[in-house]
Order: structure tokens, then sequence, then C-alpha cells
């Protein structure tokens, strides 16, 4: 049965007026398209449906523009696979004209799911299609992809990408598709036959995409009489007339002969060794300007020379250079300018609508960034990004909020683009930071937040051991507003920290990884705690970096630097807040820190910081998360020497309060005595009988030293690891500190809701199966006690007392224990 609610996302698209794409030549975009917030969602929705294989059956055929907006959604999210093609491109529902492979990893059998669809633009990418040999078989490629409809109206063709193609396929192309106009074969290893080809075949060619190729001599395409855009980036042209080859391109619209960032303008490259293009361009615009005629390119709208030296005779000579060329194209609207010597130099022409790319300008440099984004251009996106990260640097509060969403908005995007560029995700994650750091995120709204988190992953999952890199992502994260806000990645986050911990060991990085994974872990969602808790070779780790920073704090502590000691103690007391965490709630965790030798190093940490009690609570906090479970062998916890450590810590000065009006001897105190409470009820592998009594008597006097504390120290999740002591333990101290925490939660229950029970801790307990059991005690009677101590009976009535506060015609004979509770564990402040 199809959702309502999906029908209706169905009839959303369409009801809505078919989407404008619109295919724009002068910026080499294959497709753009305005699409209104409730469409976007609804395209969102669909790609995630198909993405998840959860998309219900439906009669309609979604339009070509729906249809392609959903794709692209699935292209960008590198889900296209058999599947996902096989959904899109087979049967009714789905009709698509335009189809992009770039950045997926699809088969020859997934090909021929395309031919399914008619096609009016294909772009090829990098698939994985090399029979008898190590190049892509182009022309066997399109026969596969292309069905009849297709190749007789496909229009674009783009062959873009990094692996060998054949040289055959030119005249392929001119056979089988006779109205293409738009080709590209950027950065592929094609040489001057393969152009000669198109020269000669393909004459109503209205675009050509030759960027980084091993084209030498572009004389051969002069015939190209309908060119109206020719990408060149990063050529390297050695021989021909190359500025009467383009003089013959007289429809030109969009020129691009950048090349690759040289940032010492004055100093003679490599750009030298091929003919000067731009010197070409200004020597026809000059004889223009002197004759009074029209230059070769009347109809040039945009013109992009960014990396070039232009001319070797410093900034004036430039100018004056590049305004002669502006003056003789008065159909000139954008020339890009980036990297060269008139980067930062402000152009104006009187009387002219143009815009310069370059980076004089907040302005300037997002249009550069917004211009380059896009564009398979890393040294130019990373040189923005250099900008970028200036102007915030100095000048963040100049940023209007309007420009700062736009900069966040288009640093995110080029980060996405160029994934695979190193310097690209450095100079971005430095911008990312200081949009994010301290106050200046509460300028961003969640969604620009969260895109901030996932771009910063993606480039720490990226580069693992980049050490530079790892500081910006982690030092934009660790953000303490960002890390408690909700809709976050919680999950993603901290196995991203994680796995940067394994690989990466600098200090620094080590110390955020670390924090982070304490702060997030809690926040989670409880099948994705157990999903990230699974992979003991993480709580190894944290067992190893226990050890050695209790280590490093000894060896720093006995030679005297502080400075390197604290650091030491900040990392130890993070590592110790996350595995209170992973170790939460989960036996396996547990059982994996037992393992990894856990316990003995956390005694030695309890002797090491006897006098530092917030050290000491969170050892013990794992600790107690170890006693909780049953089935794990905890005899070696009963070892005299343990327990009598753990006696050691029951003690102290309960009614001192910290800078923050915490009482962390009472915490302290709290969660030992947890431990010996669990022990006492758990394990009959004490060695000192006398102890084990001894400690039972100490728990008894110890309870009623603690003070009504003014606030909750700790939550709980659930009562059920009570329930155990209380039904099971023969012991009065036991029970005792059972009592005393179930009696501080309902105390506090207003300011200290229980996460998943609408009524709180009061609903808690009355679905435990507790509430029968203290009534009992109320009354002096237990099943397993001999004879229950009269501390017991009076705490146990104060629990029944605020129970009949708040529902006075609740009977314990009305309540039955909720089965269906987990085994919970105390969740303590782990900062």
């Amino acid at each position: 049965m199809i959702s309502p609610s999906f029908l209706w996302l169905f009839g959303v698209f369409k009801s809505i007026k078919k989407f404008q794409i619109s295919t724009d030549m002068d910026h080499n975009v294959a497709a753009t398209s305005t699409i209104p917030t409730l469409s976007r969602i609804a395209t969102e929705r669909v790609a995630e449906c198909i993405e998840n294989d959860t998309l219900p059956d439906f009669d309609h055929l979604l339009v070509a523009s729906s249809s392609n907006d959903i794709f692209e959604v699935l292209r960008r999210k590198k889900k296209l696979n058999h599947r996902t093609l096989k959904t899109m491109c087979s049967g009714s529902k789905f009709q698509i004209d335009k189809i992009d492979l770039m950045g997926n990893k699809v088969e020859s059998e997934d090909l021929l799911l395309c031919s399914n669809q008619n096609l009016v633009s294909f772009r090829l990418g990098d698939i994985d299609y090399f029979p008898n040999t190590n190049k892509i078989q182009v022309a066997d490629v399109l026969d596969m992809a292309l069905n009849r409809t297709s190749r007789k109206q496909l229009r674009h063709l783009d062959l873009s990408g990094k692996l060998r193609i054949t040289s055959s396929w030119p005249m392929y192309v001119a056979k089988k598709l006779p109205r293409l106009e738009s080709l590209a074969f950027a950065n592929r290893s094609t040489a001057n036959d393969t152009l000669a080809q198109i020269g000669a075949n393909l004459g109503n060619l209205r675009f050509l995409d030759i960027s980084s190729t091993c084209v030498t001599d572009i004389s051969c395409i002069a015939g190209l009489q309908n060119l109206e855009v020719l990408i060149m980036h990063n050529l390297n042209i050695l021989k021909g007339d190359v500025t009467e080859t383009l003089s013959n391109l007289t429809k030109l619209r969009v020129l691009d002969i950048s090349r690759k960032v040289n940032t010492d303008f004055l100093q003679e490259t490599s750009q030298d060794a091929h003919l000067d293009l731009a010197l070409g361009i200004f020597n026809r615009s000059n004889e223009a300007i002197e004759s009074g005629t029209a230059t070769p390119w009347a109809e040039l709208r945009a013109i992009d020379m960014s990396g070039l030296s232009i001319v070797q005779f410093g900034t004036d000579r430039a100018l004056a250079f590049i305004e002669k060329i502006i003056e003789a194209h008065p159909k000139l609207e954008q020339i890009s300018l980036l990297a060269t010597p008139l980067d930062s130099s402000l152009i104006e022409i009187p009387n002219r609508n143009l815009r310069v790319i370059n980076t004089v300008s907040r302005k300037s440099i997002l249009h550069a960034l917004e211009h380059y984004a896009g564009l398979d251009r890393p040294a130019f996106i990373t040189h923005t990004l250099h900008s970028v990260y200036y102007q915030l640097q100095s000048g963040y509060d100049k940023f209007s909020q309007e420009e700062l969403k736009e900069c966040l908005r288009l640093v995110c995007i080029a980060m996405q683009q160029s994934l695979s560029t190193l310097p690209v995700q450095i100079a971005g994650s430095a911008c990312l930071y200081h949009l994010c750091k301290m106050k200046r995120i509460k300028r961003l709204s969640v969604k620009e937040v969260i895109n901030c988190i996932e771009r910063s992953l993606d480039a720490a999952e990226q580069y693992r051991t980049m050490t530079q890199l790892q500081k910006n992502v982690w030092l934009t994260i660790c953000n303490d507003y960002l890390l408690h806000l909700e809709g976050i990645d919680f999950y993603r986050t901290c196995k991203v920290a994680l796995d940067t911990m394994l690989l990466n060991r600098d200090a620094s990085v080590e110390r955020m990884t670390i924090a982070i994974v304490s702060i997030v872990t809690p926040k989670m969602r409880p099948a994705e705690a157990k999903t990230l808790t699974t992979e003991t070779k993480y709580v190894f780790h944290l067992v190893k970096i226990m050890n050695d920073y209790l280590e490093a704090y000894n060896r720093e502590y006995r030679q005297g630097h502080e400075r390197d000691n604290d650091n030491a103690l900040y990392t130890l007391k993070f590592t110790l807040s996350a595995l209170w965490n992973l170790t939460d709630e989960c036996p396996s965790t547990c059982k994996a820190f037992l393992d990894a030798g856990g316990v003995v190093i956390a005694f030695k940490i309890l002797n090491a910081f006897d006098y530092h009690g917030t050290v000491q609570t969170k050892v013990l906090g794992i600790l107690n998360n170890l006693a909780e479970v049953q089935e794990l062998e905890l005899e070696q916890l009963c070892k005299y020497d343990y327990i009598a450590i753990l006696i050691s810590c029951l003690d102290g000065m309960f009614d001192q309060v910290d800078s923050k009006g915490r009482y962390r001897e009472v915490e302290r105190s709290y969660f030992a005595a947890g431990i010996l409470a669990n022990l006492l009820t758990n394990t009959t592998g004490w060695e000192s009988e006398k102890q084990r009594e001894d400690a039972c008597e100490r728990l008894l006097e110890l309870i009623e030293q603690y003070p009504v504390l003014p606030s909750a120290m700790v939550s709980y999740k659930s009562f059920v690891p009570f329930r155990r002591i209380v039904q099971q333990s023969k012991s009065n101290g036991a029970i005792m500190w059972c009592l005393w925490g179930v009696h501080h939660v309902l105390q506090h229950r207003e300011k200290n809701n229980a996460p998943t029970f609408k009524h709180g801790y009061i609903e808690m307990f009355l679905t435990s199966g507790l509430h029968p059991i203290v009534e009992e005690m109320a009354r002096g009677n237990s099943r397993h006690i001999h004879k229950i101590d009269l501390r017991v009976v009076h705490l146990a009535r104060q629990i029944s007392e605020i129970v009949a506060s708040e529902f006075p015609s609740r009977h314990h004979h009305d309540i039955s224990p909720n089965t269906s509770l987990t085994t919970p564990v105390i969740l303590a402040p782990r900062s």
C-alpha cells in the first residue's frame, strides 16, 4: 500500500510547472535549475528512497527536469550503482534525458541500463571498462549507453576524465551523433591527431573543451565556424599561428586560455615556452582600435586569463594591456584575472557593466569562488580560498550576514567538488574554522553548521594522516555550541574522530578527537552507539592511551615539566570520559576494556591520582559500568588490594563544593560505593570474607553521611540494575546504596528529567519493578535479607512517600515490571 504522504510527494512533482533547465554554455555548466524549496525537498527525499531501496510503487511518469534532478542528487552522493540505475532508468517511472556518471563506479552492464532512456546529454566519467586493453573503449561504451533515438538526438557529450581513452572515437562521434553541438574531453591524454579529426568532421560544434590535454597545435579547428565556447585551460601550445586560428572563430562568446597558477609573475617560467595567447589577443584588439574596425571576436562575452603572466613589465603595463582588450570588445561582460599581476588591482571601466574576477575585495573574492567552485580548477579554487581565509582572519567583522552565508555556502561547495585535492581541503577547512570559531558559529543556522561538519568530516576521512588538515577539522568541530546542537550526525562525528585517533598520533589532534568522542558519545542513538562500540579496536586504543598518558604524566611530574604535565592530564581526563561513555550500556565494550588490561591500568591511575578526585571519579565510573555486567568474570576486582583502594575512595569531605558548585567528593564516593554494591551482589570471589563484611558495613555508614544535594548529581536511563541488586543482594549496604540513588533522582525529578519517560523518574520507578520491592522494605520485610537494617527501611519509606505524593491513587499491585527495558547504566557528567 502506498502512503498518502508519498502520493502527495509525487503529486507535488506532477503539479508544479516543469522546471526550466537551461544549458549555460557561457560558464561550462551542463545544467542549472532554479528549484522551489518544496520541489528541492521532494527531490532529495525521492533520491533517498531510491538510495535505500524503499521507493514505493506509483503510477506517475516524472517529467525529465524532475527526474534529472533526482539523478543528479544520486550522482553527487556517489550512489549510482546497478540497483539505483535500474530503478531510475528501467520501467516507466522516470523520464531522464541527461545522464552524468562522473565520480561514480559504473561497469559495462550498468551502461546498458542507460540505453533505456532517450538522452540529449551524456557525461561518461572514468568508468570501469577496459576489455583487452588499458584504455576505455569509447565507441563500445557509447554503443551500449545510447539507444538509436539517443544517438540521433544527442547534443552534449562529455568524455572528460583522468583515465586513458581510445583515439578513434572522433570518427564514431562524427558518424553516429549527427546533432552533437557540445563536446568535452578535458584531462584525457589525447593529442593533435584526435583534435584534427574533430576539426575535420564535427563542423556543427558550438562548445569545445580541450583543457589539460596533450594538444600542442589548435590550427586544425579553424574550420569550426559555429564554435561559440572554446575552453582550453592549461594547454601548452607550441606550434601554429594560434592568433590566426582564433581569428577564424568569429562567433566566439566564451574563451578560456587560463593556466595553472603562477604566483611569481616576473620570473620566467614554462609559460614563456609556448605562444602567448593573451599577447595575440591584445595585438588584434589594438589593431582594431587603431583602425576603427571590429575585432574578430565581436560577440565575445567572457574571457578567462587567470594564471597568465600577461606581460612581464609590471602592474601598470598589465593594466593598460587589459584595458585595451576590454575597450576592443564592447559586449564583454566578464574577465577573469585571478593569480595574475592584476589579481589585487581595482579595475573600473566607465559606462561598462563588467565583472572582473580577482581578489581585490570581498565581493570579487566571492564572485571568484562562485565562478571556480563548480569547475575543475583546483589551483584557482585554492588560490581564492586563501584570499577568503585572510579576509576572515583580518576582517571578519566587515562581513555582512548575507556575505557570511554566501561565503560558507561557496566554501562548502568548493570542498565537496574538490575532495581529491589536498590544497583545497586544507584551505577550505581553515576557512570553516574561522567561520565557526567561538561565538561566530551562532550567526549560522543549524543547517549551515551541519554542512560545515559534513565537509570537515569528508576531508578528515580522505586525508587521515595529514596533520595540518586534521588540526583544522577538529579545531572547527571542537566547539561547545556546535557539539550540543540538535540534528548533528553524532555517530559519524564520533566514528571519524575515533578513526583519526587510530591513525594520527599528533598530540593536539589526539586531545581534540578524544575530547569530541567523550562529548558526543552520550548523544548518539542507542542503535548507533551499539554499532560503534562493537569495534573493540577503539577501546583497545583508548586503554593504550590511558597507559601512555599515565606514564607520561608520571614522567613529566618527576621532571617538573608542569606545562607538559597539564597537557598529559588534559588528555588523560578526556580519554577516561570517552571510555566511561563507550562502556555505557555495552557489555561487549566492557569486555574489550577488561581484555585490554584496562582494570589493572585503572587501579594504577586510582593510586597515582589519589589527590585528584575528578580523575578518580572518571575511573570509578568506568569500573562501575563493568561491575554492572553480570556475565563478566569480575573476580579480579575482588582482589584484596583493589577492594582496599575502592574502600579508601569512599571517604571524603562531603560538605565541600568546587567552583562550579559540584560536590566532587560525594560523586567519587558514590561511584566507588556503586562498584562495591555490585560486587557484593555479583560475585563470590572475594579474597577476604572479613573485607566483604567491612565493605557492607561501610556502605551502610557512608550513605548516612551524604548531604542532601541542591541539584542532581547523576542521571539514569532506567532502574533495572538497581532492581537486580535489590532483588538478589543479601547485603544491606548494597541495597542502601541503590535506595539512596533512587531517592536522590526522585528528589530532583523536576529539573533532572528521565530522557525516555514522559512522566520522568516517577514513571521510570513505577515501571521498573522496584515499586513493590521498595514497598515491602518500607514495611520492614525483605525476601533475601535475613534481617533488614532499619536505615534501609527508613530510606525505603522516604521513596514511598515521594511516589505517594505524586500518584496517591497508585498501589504497587497496579504496576507490572517493564520487561522490555534494557540493562541501564548510570549517566553522570563526563566533562
